[in-house]
């Protein structure tokens, strides 16, 4: 789904929440404005509340200016949660040109996983992490649980309750850990 907004949340019906409930390998592909909201989410699917059926199994927004954020639960309150530095020959994020965001989930077997994040092609590294293995390039962990009843959300962060003010100008959600996530949007 390709959206463009300014202010407010889209949220998607059943059957596309279903096809989007995504636990294992995965890549997020956003291409967006960076318009001063600190911390609010570009894509994510889940709900407000700790229950496994409301989890957040995946979250990318902007952190920061100078940091790329990433969320999710493997439980009830297990919180997963990666901050990437912004890569210097684009940080800090500026107000006028958008930029493509890359997050990569490789299921690695065993319930575990690596996540990777890519700012127009070049590799972040990761900034900090809670409930992950920080190893520099990526970091590892436990892949996400539940989600079933969670609602597949642009712009906004459901649990906040916060519209973004970032500009999303192309979405993509795969079902696989894509060897080509550097790509231009197509």
């Amino acid at each position: 789904h390709t959206s463009q907004f300014t202010t407010g949340r889209v949220n998607f019906s059943t059957s596309s929440k279903t096809n989007a409930r995504i636990t294992g390998a995965q890549t997020l592909r956003v291409l967006a404005l960076f318009n001063g909201d600190n911390d609010n989410g570009l894509v994510c699917h889940g709900g407000s509340g700790e229950t496994p059926a409301s989890n957040f199994i995946y979250f990318l927004g902007f952190g920061s200016t100078t940091t790329i954020r990433s969320f999710y639960e493997s439980g009830s309150g297990v919180n997963r949660e990666v901050f990437f530095s912004v890569p210097s020959a684009y940080s800090p994020l500026g107000t006028s040109q958008a930029v493509l965001i890359s997050l990569v989930r490789v299921d690695t077997g065993g319930g575990n996983c690596e996540l990777y994040c890519y700012v127009n092609g070049v590799q972040c590294t990761v900034s900090s992490v809670t409930g992950f293995t920080n190893n520099t390039t990526h970091a590892s962990g436990a892949l996400p649980s539940g989600g079933t009843s969670g609602s597949l959300t642009l712009g906004d962060d459901p649990g906040s309750g916060n519209a973004t003010r970032q500009i999303v100008k192309f979405i993509q959600i795969i079902d696989a850990a894509t060897s080509h996530a550097t790509r231009e949007p197509e």
